[in-house]
């Protein structure tokens, strides 16, 4: 069973809520923060460790999760510090775009740039019915499948390698 972690602005909780339901039903193991901390836990002190754990991190993206620098939008500063303690686990990590927020290193948090500069979004902007969160599950479970994210995540890592031997750090970045 594969363990997902979803990043998440609250404002986005319906969109994920029907996500986790979708992903359930093609035997994802997901954790939500609102179902998975109790009350009284400290988010710091838990979050961490399912992050460490998950298979998959998925950084659900709209104007309220990673900002939008052109609308002076600021994203969640609680999943900029996921999507770093992302980078320094094994999980794969899928952005799911909501809205067009992500594009042009447009997100209000360099980390999160980062991120988008390496991967692929899913575009989940046009999910309204349960067909439709399936949908996007079933194409989370078929990048896995397929390992469809290996070949471009070490494409992309081998390419950073031989420009930061040339010297050229910028382009690296």
């Amino acid at each position: 069973m594969n363990k997902v972690f979803v990043s998440y602005s609250s404002v986005d909780r319906p969109f994920v809520m029907e996500l986790k339901a979708a992903l359930e039903s093609f035997s994802f193991d997901v954790w939500v923060d609102k179902e998975s901390i109790l009350p009284g836990q400290y988010y710091a002190g838990v979050i961490p460790k399912p992050i460490r754990e998950a298979d998959v991190f998925l950084l659900v993206m709209s104007a309220s999760s990673i900002g939008d620098k052109k609308n002076n939008i600021v994203g969640s500063e609680e999943v900029a510090k996921e999507v770093v303690l992302a980078q320094h686990s094994s999980a794969i990590k899928i952005p799911i775009a909501l809205d067009d927020c992500w594009l042009k290193d447009n997100a209000t948090h360099d980390e999160i740039n980062y991120l988008l500069a390496l991967s692929q979004c899913l575009d989940a902007k046009y999910c309204e019915t349960t067909a439709d969160y399936c949908n996007v599950a079933l194409q989370i479970k078929n990048s896995l499948d397929n390992k469809s994210f290996v070949f471009s995540y070490i494409t992309t890592l081998k390419e950073i390698e031989r420009l930061l031997q040339k010297g050229e750090f910028c382009k690296a970045k």
